[in-house]
């Protein structure tokens, strides 16, 4: 068995020699686009968070204008933290292509658990990261940043199941609070582990 060698390794590479789920694969991808930290499921509200710094130095180092990251992030975060929620499906599942999003009230809104002296508040996501991958070569076929007001803007409620749909998020007329990063995630998937 040969060893991992950086030179010859990619995230993509390593997600389909060892079956990495494609919702861990999204996760891994978007924290090294943003210099982030991924979080382990103790936290409920979002999987990824980077310092805003980062987060907008990596959108322009992506092709972003200026001016679109403006738009996705108007204000910093209290804590100076973009937190972002990640949803990864394959493109087409055994009922065909990937068509929702679901997204629960939890990663819109702050969480409490516990009482008194013993509660902890998980801060909300700041932004949802969609990411559609080829279920056999783990390219990405399509992936969108949303802010936290266009996620609200497209979720649909009526139902128990709240959820984004995937064609909003492709052909939304709007486009406030979307960024298309497909580019600069695959880019991060082709690049050498540890790069």
């Amino acid at each position: 068995m040969s060893t991992l060698d950086s030179t010859q390794w990619t995230h993509r590479r390593y997600c389909t020699a060892f079956a990495l789920n494609v919702e861990q694969y999204g996760e891994i991808l978007v924290a090294q686009a943003f210099n982030g930290q991924k979080h382990g499921d103790a936290q409920p509200c979002f999987d990824v968070s980077a310092d805003v710094a980062n987060f907008r130095v990596w959108l322009a180092a992506g092709g972003i204008s200026q001016a679109l990251i403006a738009a996705t992030m108007p204000s910093a975060p209290l804590d100076g933290k973009v937190r972002i929620e990640v949803k990864s499906k394959l493109r087409f599942a055994e009922s065909g292509e990937a068509s929702v999003i679901h997204c629960s009230d939890t990663k819109l809104n702050d969480l409490t658990r516990g009482e008194g002296t013993k509660a902890k508040t998980f801060r909300a996501m700041t932004h949802l990261a969609v990411v559609l991958v080829e279920p056999e070569t783990f390219e990405i076929a399509g992936a969108w940043l949303l802010t936290h007001a266009a996620v609200i803007r497209l979720r649909k409620d009526a139902t128990a199941s709240k959820y984004v749909p995937v064609e909003s998020v492709r052909k939304d007329p709007d486009r406030t609070g979307i960024i298309e990063i497909t580019t600069l995630l695959q880019r991060v998937a082709d690049a050498p582990l540890g790069a």
